[in-house]
């Protein structure tokens, strides 16, 4: 978004998605031009909502958060054609917004583990579960997202005094954290990586 166009209010909470056992899949009326021919559902918890979607770039997982086994959520993983989930995150704070980055092998998500929401990152595929916090500071930091390359994260960050939610971000190499100067939530890096939308 155009600075003049972000919102000033506070993040609504996600979604609650209704839970049933077997996939829905969207039927287009007859004579109708949606654009989505089909739609399948992919996640099955029984209990709980899972919520905050995120594919890897291969198209093979789906990193989600959900309260399938706590009140507060954790990450979990999942093929995509697959019903076998994978817990990520083991934390009683709340892990939400999920990134994997381009390679496959680093999750970073938001959780308030310390008090606040800040950024943080857990390589996948090893038998560690220590995450490392990346953001600190008193600020609440939401919805990381990877560069192209690997190297450097977005995400939002809470000007309490200002009222907005500014876009940050962090260099991986250099360990720094730069404020880019714009306004929006949910930033992305453009495919390039030369651009960053909000």
């Amino acid at each position: 978004k155009h600075p003049k166009e972000a919102k000033n209010e506070p993040m609504a909470a996600p979604s609650q998605g209704v839970q049933n056992s077997a996939p829905t899949i969207y039927e287009p009326e007859k004579g109708s031009h949606h654009p989505y021919t089909s739609l399948s559902r992919v996640t099955f918890s029984e209990s709980g909502k899972d919520f905050d979607p995120n594919i890897s770039l291969d198209g093979e997982y789906l990193y989600f958060a959900s309260t399938m086994h706590a009140l507060k959520p954790d990450i979990y993983r999942k093929k995509i054609f697959s019903k076998v989930v994978e817990r990520i995150t083991f934390d009683d704070a709340v892990d939400i917004n999920p990134a994997i980055s381009p390679n496959g092998k680093v999750l970073a998500f938001s959780s308030n583990r310390n008090g606040k929401f800040q950024v943080w990152i857990k390589a996948v595929d090893t038998n560690s579960r220590t995450p490392q916090q990346l953001s600190r500071g008193d600020y609440e930091d939401r919805n990381p997202s990877w560069s192209p390359d690997n190297k450097k994260l977005v995400f939002n960050r809470r000007n309490e005094t200002a009222g907005v939610w500014e876009v940050w971000e962090y260099n991986m190499i250099t360990n720094e954290e730069t404020a880019l100067r714009i306004f929006g939530l949910y930033p992305k890096y453009s495919p390039d990586g030369k651009k960053i939308i909000c």
